[in-house]
């Protein structure tokens, strides 16, 4: 068998950056999903320079064209689902209306750009966007969106959108008519009109540039209360930090939502070194003890005195989590957290850490192992093709029987890339 923690990972592109009229197209944000019900997952990815959101199919596990590998990526078949969002920043995928089918959520990061669901037409060759309901007064610029039954209905899924402005909305679906649209103004305003879907469109909280946020029921009361990752504030606006935003209502999303930040958090104005700038963290029960914790990165704050990747243990309270810093090899003191998961890679039973960075000169793809004493780092992409990576995800995509990485490359020529994991290799 190969030995992960020996280095064995190949890497395989799903597909590249491919310059359009002289513009790298940047992959941002990424998805997977079984979208064509062949228990095989398949890629959705955003570009953000290409204001594109793309579908990339399995080509199997038994295919020769699952790892051509880079910069070939002829196995993955690929459907373009929008040409025309801008700054295209994450995707999303779940069945919004419960035909079945899985359906897209892209967000867009230009101002005005709004929250826009795909709808799967069935041969997934044809979909259909149709843009969340917004105001005409309202320009926010989004950058991920998370599904969930955020309004307690035991319906369908409702819409949770990550601003990086300042507004944290819930789009709560009806209980039928899942596709019904209302023609109003555009955020762009100047009477322009345009069929938006009819959805219920609450403010629940203010935050600015959240990176990341996970549906929880922290406090035990009954309803979803949403952990965030909070990268940026300004005047009146939550801390930087990561925090969990109690929802105050009694069924549903309309009442008041409370901000509790967990571990360090900086106010605005901080200086550089003591800032707290949260990025994109990850769910999971790191200490299998039962209830889930949080893994944390954040962006460098410029000092080797404070760790800026680490992990908060869920102590079975609304108010308690135990911060643990995680020790950093000498090459990532000064680098960027950029996102992580969780998953089992080294298929010893307990759960380790797949990690992206940026600019750093050994990797920018780590997974990092968990032991008896702590966390030991290992590179999983040596070499200088990948520079800035993002949200990653784990998935076994060869069928082996272990853990692979899935990236997204904003700043590289590889787009979307999958990592092979040596462990199960005959």
């Amino acid at each position: 068998m190969g030995d992960p923690s020996a280095g064995t990972w190949t890497a395989h592109t799903i597909a590249p950056d491919i310059s359009r009229d002289g513009v790298d197209q940047h992959s941002d944000g990424l998805e997977l999903a079984d979208f064509n019900s062949d228990g095989l997952l398949d890629v959705v990815g955003a570009w953000e320079a290409g204001d594109t959101v793309s579908l990339h199919f399995h080509p199997g596990t038994s295919s020769s064209l699952l790892s051509e590998g880079h910069p070939s990526a002829i196995g993955w078949s690929r459907v373009d689902v929008a040409l025309d969002i801008d700054a295209a920043e994450g995707v999303l995928a779940q069945d919004f209306d419960v035909d079945g089918e899985v359906d897209i959520v892209s967000a867009s990061q230009v101002a005005g750009g709004g929250l826009t669901v795909h709808w799967n037409d069935d041969d997934m060759r044809t979909w259909t966007g149709v843009r969340l309901r917004e105001s005409s007064i309202v320009s926010d610029r989004w950058l991920e969106a998370v599904a969930a039954d955020w309004s307690g209905d035991g319906g369908a899924f409702d819409v949770l959108g990550l601003p990086e402005t300042s507004r944290l909305y819930v789009w709560e679906q009806p209980s039928s008519g899942y596709r019904d649209t209302v023609n109003l103004e555009t955020s762009t305003g100047s009477g322009v009109y345009e069929d938006q879907l009819d959805w219920t469109r609450t403010l629940v909280i203010r935050a600015r540039w959240v990176m990341w946020a996970a549906p929880m029921d922290v406090d035990g009361d009954g309803d979803l209360d949403a952990l965030l990752a909070i990268r940026r504030t300004s005047s009146s606006l939550p801390d930087e930090g990561f925090a969990w935003a109690e929802n105050g209502t009694t069924g549903g999303v309309g009442g008041t939502w409370t901000i509790h930040y967990i571990g360090e958090h900086s106010a605005n104005g901080a200086a550089n070194n003591d800032r707290r700038q949260a990025m994109i963290g990850c769910l999971g029960d790191v200490d299998d003890d039962g209830d889930d914790d949080i893994v944390a990165p954040y962006l460098d704050a410029g000092t080797s005195t404070w760790s800026h990747l680490r992990w908060y243990e869920n102590d079975d309270s609304a108010t308690t989590w135990t911060d643990h810093a995680i020790t950093l090899p000498t090459s990532l003191e000064s680098r960027d957290m950029k996102g992580c998961v969780l998953g089992d890679i080294d298929l010893d039973g307990d759960l380790d850490i797949a990690l992206t960075t940026a600019s750093s000169p050994t990797s920018n793809v780590w997974w990092v192992e968990q032991t008896a004493t702590g966390w030991d780092f290992h590179a999983v992409a040596v070499g200088g093709w990948e520079s800035k990576l993002d949200d990653p995800r784990v998935a076994d995509v060869d069928g082996d029987g272990d853990l692979d990485i899935i990236t997204s490359g904003e700043e590289s020529e590889t787009g979307l890339a999958w990592h092979e994991n040596g462990r199960c290799d005959p």
